[in-house]
């Protein structure tokens, strides 16, 4: 798992060093202010390859490049074994003339499994066991993908590398999955949907179906609280909470059965990178999901038996948000001594993106997050609403008000705010106070 993070003369903020902790790890601020460029520069750190190296359609993943041309460009970084132990720091630096980030020759530490799901959609997937494969002596080791990476129809329809196939694709793996009765994956895949369920009810697969008379495949389909509907029609949340299940579940059987034909036990340790956790998902699918993800990685591991004699399983998540709702349900599981919340944000005066490691302190409430240092808002109200508030705080201040003023700023609070909110009660008591009649 990843350990430390520098960044010189790339990305947004200027030359950042990052301490990550071994579990949760979060990145809160501004859009433009790099959440997205620290995720793809750790998933480097992870695998030493840019998504886009691997596949050039997955635009979320553009490969960084020096922020002046004419300075030296670094990522340094260093990671921690299964066993805890730090590893020596590893230096990459960028070539101009060939364009391209060099470091040391060889093939990466084993990292176990890292899993990075792009805001787009897409997923990209490093696995130990079947990646960065090499000429050993004088034996030819036939050369593989140094990743898998998943634009967001390859999620669906299948992955390839020349004339191999890579991945079929949910599409076709759900049916083929849920067909073989014997198979782990199904009942893994089960176990994943229901932990990540959303209040209401439990995602549960239906019975493959066919949607179009151009289509002949058996398409999988999700038993909605209304009825049973195909998989490729359901709504936004559904299909990525489906597709990250199915990835999920897709590169740790993979992971087994290729440490099976190696001859070697699975890594105990994987790194899920999330960007954009909480989109498409409802607020209160936001104040749960982490927690059901969680379970639902552990219940695999178990599942799997994914662990190594007298080392258990680990799991680092690195996850950027913009919800304030989804902090708020990070106080029930955020350790100070294992979880790290990185803030991004603007300097002051000068508009320098900052990154700040800062402590976690709760806030109670999603509008105690949105007006703390996460969000820098200073209410949960509408700009209008915030305008007129700040007018009324200043006319209860104000010795010269007047009580036609008072009555209109009350009469338009009353139009914007339900009459038990405390603004019009204030105006009330001023009122009173000034013996000026409301009506």
């Amino acid at each position: 798992m990843l350990s430390k993070l520098i960044l010189e003369n790339t990305g947004p903020v200027e030359n950042p060093t990052l301490e990550f902790g071994p579990g949760l790890n979060v990145f809160t601020g501004d859009n433009g202010l790099g959440k997205t460029f620290l995720l793809d520069a750790s998933w480097y750190a992870l695998t030493r390859k840019w998504p886009a190296d691997v596949n050039s359609t997955l635009l979320s993943g553009r490969m960084a490049r020096p922020v002046d041309p004419a300075r030296p460009a670094r990522i340094v970084f260093s990671l921690l074994t299964s066993s805890g132990r730090k590893l020596e720091d590893y230096e990459a630096s960028f070539d101009r003339s060939a364009q391209t980030w060099t470091g040391r020759v060889g093939r990466p530490y084993s990292a176990g499994l890292v899993v990075y799901a792009h805001a787009d959609g897409g997923f990209s997937v490093w696995d130990q066991a079947r990646n960065y494969w090499r000429k050993k002596g004088s034996v030819d080791v036939q050369d593989r993908p140094p990743a898998f990476v998943f634009a967001p129809g390859d999620v669906w329809n299948g992955l390839s590398f020349g004339d191999k196939v890579l991945c079929n694709g949910l599409l076709r793996d759900w049916v083929l999955w849920q067909m073989d009765k014997d198979g782990k994956e199904f009942p893994i895949l089960s176990g994943v949907l229901d932990s990540v369920s959303p209040p209401e009810f439990a995602i549960k697969p239906g019975p493959p179906m066919r949607i179009s008379l151009d289509d002949i495949r058996d398409m999988p389909s999700i038993k909605m609280p209304y009825g049973t509907v195909p998989l490729p029609h359901a709504s936004a949340g559904i299909r990525r909470i489906a597709a990250l299940a199915y990835i999920l579940v897709w590169a740790f059987s993979e992971h087994v059965k290729a440490s099976g034909v190696l001859g070697q036990a699975p890594s105990s340790q994987i790194t899920l990178l999330f960007d954009e956790v909480e989109a498409h998902l409802h607020p209160k699918w936001q104040r749960m999901f982490l927690r059901g993800l969680m379970k639902a990685i552990r219940g695999m591991q178990a599942d799997h038996r994914w662990f190594v004699e007298d080392n258990s399983p680990s799991i680092q998540l690195l996850v950027a948000t913009h919800s304030p709702l989804f902090m708020a349900s990070l106080e029930d599981v955020f350790t100070a001594s294992s979880d790290r919340w990185f803030d991004l944000d603007y300097e002051s005066g000068t508009g320098k993106a900052l990154l700040e490691t800062r402590p976690f302190v709760p806030q109670g409430t999603a509008d105690g997050w949105l007006a703390g240092e996460a969000f820098d808002l200073s209410s949960s109200r509408s700009v209008e609403m915030e305008k007129l508030l700040t007018q009324a705080a200043a006319m209860q201040e104000s010795p010269d008000v007047t009580p036609a003023g008072i009555r209109a700023m009350y009469k338009a609070l009353l139009e914007k705010l339900p009459p038990f909110d405390a603004a019009p009660v204030r105006f009330r008591v001023l009122a009173e106070a000034k013996g000026i009649s409301l009506e």
